[in-house]
């Protein structure tokens, strides 16, 4: 029988590896951002294109037409995938799925993409890759 830690344990652990799988969702940006953030922005063509980690642990497909598309391996909990829409807008990439707006620092230099979002201590480097 297990102990009443041994469960706490277990819950806070399950809760936090929910977290960490759910932890693009959450709205961040280098400056506050407003109680509820707004979907503005434009098309950069200089986030155009398939870029992954150089693990191809995690992919992101930015397309021209404003269509996104997020791909994570996570060894042992498995794939999970988000499409939505995107847009630049003052340094930060926005994406738009089901279950609101990511909001991610971001900086592109040739080849390589750099998000940062501090809240989920996100800090991944993608570069252009072939699908």
């Amino acid at each position: 029988m297990k102990s009443i830690r041994q469960t706490l344990g277990l819950a806070l652990a399950s809760l936090g590896a929910f977290s960490f799988l759910i932890g693009c969702k959450q709205e961040e940006s280098a400056v506050p951002a407003p109680a509820a953030s707004v979907f503005e922005g434009s098309i950069d063509p200089a986030y155009v294109g398939y870029w992954a980690t150089a693990s191809k642990g995690s992919t992101l497909e930015l397309k021209a037409d404003g269509k996104a598309e997020m791909v994570n391996i996570a060894p042992g909990r498995g794939t999970s995938t988000a499409k939505g829409d995107w847009k630049v807008s003052d340094g930060n990439l926005l994406i738009k799925i089901d279950a609101g707006i990511s909001r991610y620092v971001a900086k592109v230099d040739g080849s390589k993409l750099h998000l940062t979002q501090k809240s989920t201590h996100l800090d991944v480097e993608y570069v252009k890759a072939k699908p």
